[in-house]
């Protein structure tokens, strides 16, 4: 199935800009840091900044001669299921095209993640997927940029770097505090990329998991 590109819709802008503004920008009315900022002005100075960046997010998608970046809905899920589940089989997991099918229409859906699509003569080349999250330290928005693939027939034509920009890009407008991700210890072509792109490797903390699945 072939895709064609069109504009960041003002609509996905609005959802985010205004739950980003609700949920972290401004505190509650009845707390104290609230009222300072009243009384300053900074609240009003704030959100106007915010929601002027509605227009600015237009800027977001990238364009180059050959290819275009298209933020997803779920009108896209039947051309992105596909490559995405064969990303998944890329990173050792076993084929399940329904279930990925069915897992991205839901992130969408539910406005739970951001999807960015690398076009390439209406063919899909590649994507990213990101997850808001927040820093209860810095009490600011944290996006985590999940998932980063481009088609074996798509490589080295500076898909990925492409695609991360518009993701740091999105980010940024939206007055995120900083993305994080996390690269396999072998890929050192990823690593090589990220780095080369301004990302800092971590070596203050550990990162642990623990699996719930027996």
């Amino acid at each position: 199935m072939e895709l064609t590109g069109y504009d960041l819709k003002l609509t996905s802008q609005l959802r985010y800009q205004v739950r980003f503004i609700a949920n972290n920008l401004l505190p509650p009315p009845e707390s104290n840091r609230f009222q300072k900022m009243r009384t300053s002005g900074c609240t009003e100075c704030r959100l106007q900044k915010r929601l002027t960046n509605i227009s600015k997010l237009r800027h977001v998608m990238a364009n180059t001669e050959n290819t275009q970046i298209v933020h997803a809905g779920v009108e896209h899920v039947p051309s992105l299921t596909p490559l995405f589940d064969e990303y998944r089989v890329w990173c050792g997991q076993p084929p399940d095209p329904d279930g990925a099918r069915e897992f991205l229409t839901q992130r969408i859906r539910n406005n739970e993640s951001e999807i960015f699509l690398a076009i390439i003569n209406q063919q899909l080349a590649g994507f990213t997927q990101l997850y808001p999250l927040f820093s209860s330290v810095s009490m600011e928005s944290i996006w985590l940029l999940n998932d980063l693939y481009v088609a074996n027939d798509y490589r080295q034509q500076k898909i990925g770097s492409l695609l991360l920009e518009t993701a740091t890009q999105f980010a940024r407008e939206l007055g995120a505090l900083r993305l994080e991700l996390e690269a396999d210890v072998t890929n050192s072509t990823a690593q090589a990329m990220y780095e080369s792109r301004g990302w800092k490797k971590n070596t203050k903390y550990f990162h642990y998991t623990l699996s719930l699945c027996e």
